[in-house]
Protein backbone atom coordinates (compact mmCIF):
# COMPACT_ATOMS: atom_id res chain seq x y z
CA UNK A 1 0.00 0.00 0.00
CA UNK A 2 0.95 3.49 -0.52
CA UNK A 3 2.63 5.45 2.31
CA UNK A 4 1.00 7.96 4.33
CA UNK A 5 -1.85 8.60 5.93
CA UNK A 6 -5.40 7.09 6.15
CA UNK A 7 -7.06 10.60 5.75
CA UNK A 8 -6.42 13.55 3.42
CA UNK A 9 -8.70 16.43 4.17
CA UNK A 10 -8.80 19.66 1.93
CA UNK A 11 -10.55 22.76 1.98
CA UNK A 12 -11.24 24.07 -1.30
CA UNK A 13 -12.17 27.69 -2.03
CA UNK A 14 -15.16 26.86 -3.82
CA UNK A 15 -16.62 24.23 -2.06
CA UNK A 16 -19.02 24.81 0.86
CA UNK A 17 -18.23 21.36 2.20
CA UNK A 18 -15.09 19.95 3.36
CA UNK A 19 -13.93 17.18 1.18
CA UNK A 20 -12.57 14.10 2.68
CA UNK A 21 -10.27 11.43 0.82
CA UNK A 22 -10.11 8.23 2.77
CA UNK A 23 -8.10 5.04 1.82
CA UNK A 24 -10.31 2.33 1.10
CA UNK A 25 -9.84 -0.61 3.37
CA UNK A 26 -12.00 -3.29 3.72
CA UNK A 27 -15.17 -4.86 1.22
CA UNK A 28 -18.10 -2.14 2.30
CA UNK A 29 -15.52 0.86 0.42
CA UNK A 30 -14.67 -1.47 -2.43
CA UNK A 31 -18.85 -2.35 -3.17
CA UNK A 32 -19.12 1.80 -2.76
CA UNK A 33 -16.14 2.05 -5.63
CA UNK A 34 -18.26 -0.79 -7.42
CA UNK A 35 -21.34 1.51 -7.44
CA UNK A 36 -19.16 4.20 -9.00
CA UNK A 37 -17.31 1.99 -11.57
CA UNK A 38 -20.45 1.07 -12.73
CA UNK A 39 -22.17 4.35 -12.79
CA UNK A 40 -19.28 5.44 -14.69
CA UNK A 41 -19.38 2.24 -17.04
CA UNK A 42 -22.72 3.03 -17.57
CA UNK A 43 -22.04 6.39 -18.82
CA UNK A 44 -19.49 5.28 -21.00
CA UNK A 45 -21.38 2.68 -22.41
CA UNK A 46 -24.02 5.17 -23.92
CA UNK A 47 -21.43 7.65 -25.30
CA UNK A 48 -19.82 5.01 -26.65
CA UNK A 49 -22.68 3.04 -28.65
CA UNK A 50 -22.67 6.38 -30.50
CA UNK A 51 -19.18 5.99 -31.06
CA UNK A 52 -19.59 2.53 -32.51
CA UNK A 53 -17.98 0.65 -29.60
CA UNK A 54 -20.28 -2.51 -28.93
CA UNK A 55 -21.13 -2.37 -25.19
CA UNK A 56 -19.67 -5.88 -24.03
CA UNK A 57 -16.43 -4.88 -25.11
CA UNK A 58 -16.49 -1.48 -23.07
CA UNK A 59 -17.81 -3.34 -20.16
CA UNK A 60 -15.33 -6.42 -20.41
CA UNK A 61 -12.18 -3.97 -20.79
CA UNK A 62 -12.87 -1.21 -18.39
CA UNK A 63 -16.01 -1.90 -15.79
CA UNK A 64 -16.20 -5.51 -15.03
CA UNK A 65 -14.72 -5.84 -11.68
CA UNK A 66 -16.56 -7.19 -8.54
CA UNK A 67 -15.95 -5.39 -5.45
CA UNK A 68 -13.70 -8.32 -4.61
CA UNK A 69 -11.42 -8.14 -7.84
CA UNK A 70 -11.24 -4.47 -6.98
CA UNK A 71 -10.12 -4.94 -3.54
CA UNK A 72 -7.48 -7.56 -4.74
CA UNK A 73 -6.00 -5.52 -7.41
CA UNK A 74 -6.13 -2.06 -5.15
CA UNK A 75 -5.09 -4.05 -2.30
CA UNK A 76 -1.68 -5.23 -3.84
CA UNK A 77 1.82 -4.08 -3.17
CA UNK A 78 2.02 -0.67 -4.68
CA UNK A 79 -1.39 -0.33 -5.52
CA UNK A 80 -3.91 1.98 -3.52
CA UNK A 81 -7.51 3.91 -3.68
CA UNK A 82 -9.45 6.42 -2.30
CA UNK A 83 -13.05 7.47 -1.76
CA UNK A 84 -13.66 11.19 -1.53
CA UNK A 85 -16.46 11.70 1.04
CA UNK A 86 -18.43 15.26 1.87
CA UNK A 87 -20.25 15.54 4.83
CA UNK A 88 -19.85 11.94 5.21
CA UNK A 89 -21.22 10.95 1.37
CA UNK A 90 -19.38 8.92 -0.60
CA UNK A 91 -18.87 11.35 -3.76
CA UNK A 92 -16.08 9.90 -5.95
CA UNK A 93 -12.92 7.43 -6.23
CA UNK A 94 -9.84 6.69 -7.88
CA UNK A 95 -7.20 3.99 -7.70
CA UNK A 96 -3.31 3.91 -8.53
CA UNK A 97 -1.15 0.85 -9.40
CA UNK A 98 2.74 0.57 -9.44
CA UNK A 99 3.73 -0.45 -13.03
CA UNK A 100 7.49 -0.65 -11.94
CA UNK A 101 10.55 1.65 -13.41
CA UNK A 102 9.21 5.23 -11.74
CA UNK A 103 5.83 4.69 -13.20
CA UNK A 104 2.29 4.74 -11.14
CA UNK A 105 -0.96 4.61 -13.06
CA UNK A 106 -4.25 6.01 -12.54
CA UNK A 107 -7.46 3.89 -12.50
CA UNK A 108 -11.06 4.65 -12.16
CA UNK A 109 -11.34 8.53 -11.17
CA UNK A 110 -15.28 9.10 -10.65
CA UNK A 111 -17.11 11.78 -8.91
CA UNK A 112 -20.48 12.00 -8.87
CA UNK A 113 -22.42 13.94 -11.85
CA UNK A 114 -23.99 16.58 -9.32
CA UNK A 115 -20.58 17.22 -7.81
CA UNK A 116 -18.47 18.27 -11.08
CA UNK A 117 -16.29 21.10 -11.54
CA UNK A 118 -16.85 21.63 -7.73
CA UNK A 119 -13.31 20.36 -7.18
CA UNK A 120 -13.78 16.52 -5.70
CA UNK A 121 -11.98 15.21 -8.95
CA UNK A 122 -8.79 17.97 -8.45
CA UNK A 123 -8.93 16.59 -4.86
CA UNK A 124 -9.16 12.60 -6.02
CA UNK A 125 -5.99 13.62 -8.45
CA UNK A 126 -4.01 15.56 -6.01
CA UNK A 127 -4.52 12.48 -3.49
CA UNK A 128 -3.46 10.07 -5.30
CA UNK A 129 -0.48 11.74 -7.12
CA UNK A 130 0.90 12.28 -3.69
CA UNK A 131 0.73 8.84 -2.66
CA UNK A 132 2.29 7.78 -5.95
CA UNK A 133 4.76 9.95 -5.33
CA UNK A 134 5.55 8.93 -1.41
CA UNK A 135 5.91 5.66 -2.79
CA UNK A 136 8.51 6.39 -5.29
CA UNK A 137 6.84 6.90 -8.38
CA UNK A 138 8.50 9.33 -10.89
CA UNK A 139 5.67 9.54 -13.35
CA UNK A 140 2.45 9.36 -13.27
CA UNK A 141 -0.10 7.93 -16.34
CA UNK A 142 -3.57 7.20 -17.23
CA UNK A 143 -6.00 6.10 -19.78
CA UNK A 144 -8.92 8.42 -20.99
CA UNK A 145 -11.44 8.89 -23.61
CA UNK A 146 -11.23 11.62 -25.88
CA UNK A 147 -14.40 12.81 -25.08
CA UNK A 148 -14.10 12.90 -21.42
CA UNK A 149 -12.87 16.96 -21.82
CA UNK A 150 -13.77 17.88 -18.10
CA UNK A 151 -11.53 15.43 -17.15
CA UNK A 152 -8.92 16.26 -19.95
CA UNK A 153 -9.00 19.63 -18.73
CA UNK A 154 -8.03 18.84 -15.41
CA UNK A 155 -5.41 16.16 -15.84
CA UNK A 156 -3.58 19.41 -18.45
CA UNK A 157 -4.10 21.56 -15.43
CA UNK A 158 -2.04 19.10 -13.30
CA UNK A 159 0.82 18.37 -15.89
CA UNK A 160 -0.37 15.61 -17.44
CA UNK A 161 0.46 15.55 -21.48
CA UNK A 162 -0.92 13.05 -24.38
CA UNK A 163 1.64 10.59 -24.98
CA UNK A 164 2.19 7.15 -26.68
CA UNK A 165 0.08 4.14 -26.31
CA UNK A 166 1.44 1.91 -23.13
CA UNK A 167 -1.63 -0.83 -23.44
CA UNK A 168 -3.46 -2.35 -26.19
CA UNK A 169 -7.25 -1.34 -26.12
CA UNK A 170 -10.32 -2.20 -27.99
CA UNK A 171 -11.43 1.17 -29.46
CA UNK A 172 -10.06 4.03 -31.28
CA UNK A 173 -11.30 6.81 -28.78
CA UNK A 174 -8.38 5.90 -26.01
CA UNK A 175 -6.02 8.69 -24.94
CA UNK A 176 -2.83 8.01 -23.12
CA UNK A 177 -1.71 10.85 -21.23
CA UNK A 178 1.36 11.34 -18.42
CA UNK A 179 3.33 13.90 -16.25
CA UNK A 180 6.52 13.92 -14.13
CA UNK A 181 6.23 13.41 -10.46
CA UNK A 182 9.49 14.89 -9.69
CA UNK A 183 9.27 18.60 -8.30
Amino acid sequence: MFAGRDNFSSRRKRMDADITIRRARDISDFEVAREFVSALGAWDTDINSGAGMPFHDVVAAYFGASPQDLMAKFSEDGADFFIAHIGGEAVGCVGCTDEGDGIGEVHKLYVKPQLRGKRVGLALMTTVMKAMREQGATTARLVTATYMNEAIALYRGLGFEECEPFDPVPDRITMFMQCSLVR
